[in-house]
């Protein structure tokens, strides 16, 4: 009969199932047998007897390949079974629609599920029998099904997909996680959290330092691989994390946490995943807590848990979330006394009705509130005795200004007072300048004699009732060290160049220093052996410690004050250990334990006045297991004769609750019970570990604190907030600084209003067609997995005597997706990888899927070196028709054309480019004013999440519009240009944007990722700043549009982010960024597939 297949001899040697075993372990669906037994009769038939033609290329198979009304009409015909009765696989499994055979198929298709042999042939076969006892009984007789695998009884177990009354079981019942710890080997290792986090991202996508992976999963370990062979630089040191995911898993000390940049690789792959399945136990959730488990991994005899934060709020979206914020932001410092402002004019030496000033030595005029910043800074510990704190001012207030002007102000205190302490001392007179005496002042002793003719700008330390010989005198002559993202570095470098003046007699004894191989041949910043020399601190105090072995203390020396080095925040290790190795002789004091004296001491000369942290809210260690900058700051402390000051510095630590403040509390009391003081405080907190506890309620508050029907639960969020306010209230203004753009600061409102960051949001939803069917397909494949999962986990609860709430798959779509992104990208797999790259584009789904682009073509290593090679040969001025033969050569470039126009996003980009060009007809106006440079030519910076999509952007946008510079910048672009590519560098393409047009100038246009260029950079020669895609965490997001919307942009900011409601992955994060991280919860029932499927 016509479109019915003929039966199936198993014997036959023209079995098509026994061909393809003969060549694929795994043999093609297709050509599987299925046999079908009901009562007495059965039947066999392949699959591919009913697959459409048209899909018979694809290397997927979901249900809606195969005419499922059509199979139970042919199996009601030959075994009498109606089509509403329903299947059974393996004895528990029912099939009763189209939706159940799709997650059998894709089970068996990812290996979750395993298929019998048929009796009488080695050869697997997909075994389904009607729910008739008799049936059951003779297929077991038959030895076709066996009973011993069939774990519960069906009763006990429902198959189906789960009815709207099991998804509103509510799983807050579940088992509770224990408490999260890492107890490994007796040799403590610091966690690399935050640089294996954020500055590993950046370290790879500065294409000079090695990462781990994050949301892309091994996809950013290839990005970041790649990068490094790319440019040997990279391999010489910040811990090498060149780890593999055994590695990974058997270094566990590492938390991993974060997120590398760029790197698009593959995913997990399922031989991957199930082999990780001994070793990784998925998480529960624990509703009631606000914590989410973690994983335990077991390597070596020993489990080791590592437990996932959820990811920080967006606070600004939703009103019920700014009221957590406030509880932290509201009692920072915002404004200033009357009296602290005179103080900060005294020791500055200005005006007391001054906006803004520019200190002696500076080329910039530094405003009010940055005068206030830099006072409140330095005179932390000599004035309030606090030897560190937070600096949170809001993105684009100017925080590495403020930081620069610390170390610049500092610097020339200690230089005007070495020539105070000659004249005390000595008698000697340097240019005429006499001072004070050091003996006999008094308070009305307020003014140096020589003040007007001062150098240096400051208020002379020789006045010792004020803040400047207290500073002199309490902090040592030690260098500043600042620790900041890689691809910050650059950022940094251009700041301090627009703020000192080298030319001035003073300034120019001041040496920024980097120490990252990047800038090994640069002899003006690098910090190499010459720079290290220069900057040992000096061991003068020899003492024997409680455990009776040798130690010391380390001071400072005339001239390191001068210094200010930069590092990389994963390559703190690196810079600790070039001063190590160092020999002393041991010199005790006269009269103490002296069994040690004259004996030689290899120590470490590593010391610093100030410590700043850069971007701290990356960082994602923990009071027992810190990120490496933090760590080394703990070990130049406890060597450190005089306290070394210690400084957060983010504009989102007033967002991120009490785990914001804990690293920094606990150096404050460290430093305190080292200079002796019994029991030290700060704000009431005597012990870090409080900030920790406190934590849970933050977390709790920020899930909770929008319910108000619940009275119990009310009750306990007002129990909590109140608990957290008090804590908050008492510690927060003695440590942190956080000022905004609204704020007013002596009767001004700080920020500029008309260049407020206004982000709007546009939706640019997926066109229908074949890229938008094909990533339908893609989202189908994690549906089925997350009814795979859910039957797994009620297998489990049935065999666990039904503890705890019903597994729903609600509950599932929580575990999965709850919680940082990349840990989702480790549970689904490469169909979730896939969707994630082509989140823009949706075309390359549906070339992935008929096996046009392969997984290699998508990897980093790919996609970046085609993008590196075009972008270098443009930059180097090669005709157009040289950059279009290179852009060529991707696989890509064939079919841009279908890239192009499925992709909503591109089409949208493409309407504001268009905007920006026209601008160079229009004349400005004072709503609108143009550049500086006097023209009215605009640039644009791009942002993506992924590089496939950073690629394809460059790609599309090079060929569409040859009258506009489009440059992308890459994992492989390197930080400073080369001798072969002298024009090919991220500072020098950052610099080509910024510099002044004519008008015959191009438009310009840069396309990155978040992770490469969305922080620490000032990109406001440009005015439009569009995101094609939400970033993993809404705080990359803010930075980036940040770029564009910085002070001294004289033109109105366009900035832009794009998405897509009928994409998961993108509605997932845009809830994650609204409801911190609590995915499903705004939907009572959980994700509603079939808005994506």
């Amino acid at each position: 009969m016509d479109g019915h297949p003929a039966h199936v001899d198993p014997s036959s040697d023209s079995n098509p199932s026994t061909t393809m075993l003969m060549k694929h372990q795994k043999p093609n669906l297709d050509y599987i047998v299925v046999r079908v037994s009901h009562q007495s009769r059965s039947v066999d038939f392949t699959l591919n007897s009913y697959l459409d033609n048209s899909w018979r290329a694809s290397s997927i198979r979901i249900s809606s390949h195969y005419d499922y009304e059509g199979i139970r009409n042919f199996i009601q015909e030959k075994t009498g079974l109606p089509p509403t009765d329903p299947l059974v696989f393996n004895g528990t499994e029912k099939i009763c629609s189209k939706h159940d055979l799709e997650l059998l198929i894709i089970g068996i298709q990812i290996g979750i599920k395993t298929l019998p042999s048929l009796p009488g042939l080695a050869i697997p076969g997909l075994i389904l029998q009607s729910e008739s006892p008799a049936a059951r009984e003779s297929l077991v007789m038959a030895g076709e099904l066996s009973v011993t695998n069939t774990p519960i009884n069906d009763t006990h177990l429902p198959t189906k997909r789960q009815h709207s009354e099991d998804l509103e079981q509510s799983c807050a019942k579940r088992l509770k996680s224990p408490t999260p710890t890492i107890e490994l080997s007796n040799e403590k290792v610091p966690s690399m959290e935050a640089e294996a986090a954020d500055d590993s991202s950046n370290e790879s996508e500065s294409s000079n330092d090695t990462s781990d992976s994050t949301e892309y999963d091994n996809l950013d370990l290839e990005e970041s691989m790649s990068s490094s062979l790319h440019n040997e630089s990279s391999l010489d040191y910040d811990f090498k994390n060149e780890h593999t995911e055994d590695e990974t898993f058997d270094n566990a000390e590492y938390v991993d946490d974060g997120s590398d940049e760029e790197s698009t690789g593959d995913s997990l792959d399922n031989e991957k995943f199930t082999d990780f399945s001994d070793r990784v136990r998925l998480p529960s959730n624990n509703s009631n807590t606000g914590e989410f488990g973690g994983y335990d991994f077991h390597s070596k005899g020993r489990t080791t848990t590592i437990k996932f934060e959820r990811l920080d709020d967006d606070a600004d979206e939703e009103d019920r979330h700014q009221q957590v914020e406030d509880i932290s932001g509201r009692f920072a410092h915002r404004n200033i006394s009357a009296e602290d402002w005179r103080s900060v004019c005294r020791m500055f030496q200005c005006p007391e009705d001054s906006r803004e000033y520019q200190p002696i030595g500076f080329k910039l005029a530094i405003s009010d509130y940055q005068l206030h910043a830099v006072w409140w800074q330095i005179t932390q510990f000599p004035i309030r005795g606090l030897p560190g704190g937070c600096l949170g001012d809001e993105m684009g207030l100017g925080k590495t200004i403020e930081v620069l002007s610390v170390f610049a102000v500092f610097a020339l205190i200690k230089m005007n007072y070495g020539e105070v302490y000659k004249y005390w001392e000595k008698g000697e007179i340097n240019d005429g300048r006499t001072h004070l005496p050091k003996h006999g002042q008094t308070a009305t002793d307020l003014i140096c004699p020589s003040q007007h003719k001062s150098p240096y700008g400051l208020l002379c330390p020789c006045v010792k009732f004020g803040e400047t010989y207290a500073v002199a005198e309490k902090l040592p002559s030690l260098p500043t060290i600042c620790f900041v993202r890689p691809g910050s570095i650059q950022g940094w470098r251009r700041e301090y160049e627009k703020l000192i003046d080298p030319c001035n007699p003073i300034m120019k004894n001041l040496k920024f220093s980097i120490i990252h191989n990047d800038f090994k041949e640069d002899d003006r910043y690098y910090h190499g052996e010459d720079s290290v020399r220069a900057t040992m601190a000096e061991a003068t105090k020899f003492y024997v410690d409680k455990l009776g072995k040798p130690n010391y203390h380390l001071s400072g020396r005339k001239g390191l004050s001068d210094w200010f080095v930069l590092a990389s925040s994963s390559g703190a290790q690196r810079l600790y250990g070039a001063y190590a190795g160092q020999r002393v002789i041991y010199r005790g004091k006269k009269g103490e334990d002296d069994r040690y004296e004259g004996r030689r001491l290899v120590i470490n000369c590593l010391a610093a006045s100030f410590v700043f942290l850069d971007e701290s809210h990356t960082y994602r260690g923990s009071l027992y297991n810190p990120t490496m900058p933090f760590y080394l700051l703990r070990l130049i402390t406890e060597k450190a004769l005089k306290p070394t000051i210690a400084f957060s510095v983010s504009g989102s630590i007033s967002e991120g609750g009490p785990s914001q403040l804990t690293s920094i509390v606990d150096h404050i009391l460290r430093v305190k019970r080292q200079q002796g003081e019994g029991k030290p405080s700060v704000g009431g907190i005597t012990s870090a570990a409080q900030l920790e506890r406190s934590n849970s309620d933050w977390n709790y508050l920020l899930q909770k604190n929008h319910i108000i029907i619940n009275k119990k639960t009310k009750a306990e969020v007002k129990r909590r907030r109140d608990s957290l306010h008090k804590l908050m209230k008492n510690l927060v203004p003695h440590i942190l600084m956080a000022r905004r753009g609204m704020d007013t600061f002596r009767g001004r409102i700080i920020g500029e209003i008309d260049h407020r960051i206004i982000l709007k949001h546009i939706r640019c939803n997926m066109l229908d067609g074949p890229g938008r069917d094909a990533f339908c397909k893609l989202t189908g494949n994690v549906r089925g997995y997350i009814g795979q999962a859910l039957e797994e986990r009620l297998n489990d609860w049935v065999r666990g005597g039904k503890q705890g709430s019903r597994p729903t798959q609600r509950s599932v779509e929580q575990e999965f997706f709850d919680g940082p992104s990349d840990k989702t990208t480790m549970k689904l797999g490469k169909a979730w990888t896939q969707l994630l790259r082509t989140n823009v584009y949706p075309m390359v789904a549906r070339l992935y899927l008929d096996d046009l682009v392969h997984e290699a073509d998508m990897s980093a290593d790919s996609i970046n070196r085609y993008g590196s090679d075009a972008c270098s040969l443009a930059v180097s001025g090669a005709s157009r028709g040289d950059l279009l033969n290179e852009l060529g050569k991707s696989i890509f470039w064939s079919y841009r054309a279908q890239l192009r126009d499925q992709s909503s996003k591109f089409q949208m980009l493409c309407e504001y480019v268009d905007d920006m060009v026209a601008h160079r007809k229009r004349q400005p106006n004072a709503e609108d004013p143009g550049p500086a440079d006097g023209t009215n030519i605009r640039h644009m910076v791009v942002f993506t999440d992924s590089p496939l999509s950073s690629f394809i952007t460059y790609m599309l946008l090079s060929e569409k519009y040859p009258e506009i510079q489009v440059r992308l910048i890459n994992g492989r672009t390197p930080i400073l240009a080369t001798k072969k590519a002298p024009e090919y560098g991220r500072r020098e393409m950052v610099d080509d944007l910024m510099s002044d047009c004519t008008n015959e100038s191009r438009n310009k246009i840069l396309v990155s990722t978040y992770r490469i260029c969305g922080t620490a950079l000032n990109l406001q020669r440009a005015n439009y700043c569009i995101l094609m895609e939400p970033a993993r965490d809404v705080k990359e997001e803010k930075q980036a549009a940040a770029r564009i919307s910085r002070r001294g942009q004289q033109m109105k900011p366009v900035t832009v982010r794009l998405h897509d409601d009928r994409n998961l992955p993108e509605v997932l994060r845009r809830a994650r960024h609204q409801n911190q991280g609590n995915i499903v919860s705004w939907q009572k029932e959980g994700i509603q597939w079939a808005d994506f499927v």
